[in-house]
């Protein structure tokens, strides 16, 4: 998924004189990239203990295939491009796209299940989530999108924050160097 981004964004920069880039496009790529951040860094407190203990954390896979699938969204080929216009790309692509963030926050809360004592606090941002979600595949206008999307790095910021006065559990993970 990283790649996807990155590669991404390289063909944006590449192609930048022939694609109309919107602020709204790159400000919406810059969150799902932070959302990826956020994923793994909570992945450092979902390890050792669990993965052994548990078998359904085999079914925390499901969200970095849906993750794919967004970021493939998110990055199209340029041949997907009417007139190179990526904000009408997104305009054009926003309910696949929010349903792809809906069904992510989804995949999430059913891993919050798996890792019930990790994270209590996630419960709500996924719940969160799901609903920003559905409001934005219901309602497409500019200002509602950009409202939505400033909420969301705002809460992604804090969820990290949140994430990082956990820095003990980070170094009890048994198998890794830190």
């Amino acid at each position: 998924v990283t790649t996807q981004f990155f590669s991404g964004w390289s063909l944006i920069i590449t192609h930048r004189k022939e694609l109309m880039i919107s602020k709204e496009y790159l400000a919406w790529t810059f969150f799902t990239f932070l959302l990826l951040i956020d994923i793994w860094w909570a992945s450092w407190i979902k390890t050792e203990k669990i993965i052994q203990d548990n078998y359904l954390f085999y079914f925390s896979l499901l969200s970095p295939a849906i993750f794919y699938l967004l970021t493939s969204f998110l990055f199209p080929a340029l041949n997907k491009l009417t007139n190179g216009d990526l904000r009408m790309y997104l305009t054009g692509n926003l309910k696949k796209i929010a349903a792809l963030f809906c069904a992510l926050f989804v995949s999430f809360l059913a891993g919050d299940f798996v890792f019930v004592d990790i994270l209590k606090y996630d419960l709500i941002f996924n719940l969160v989530g799901i609903g920003l979600s559905i409001v934005l595949f219901l309602h497409r206008p500019f200002w509602i999108r950009t409202t939505l999307l400033v909420l969301g790095i705002c809460l992604l910021i804090y969820h990290l924050s949140l994430m990082n006065s956990n820095e003990p559990n980070f170094r009890a993970v048994q198998g890794y160097a830190m």
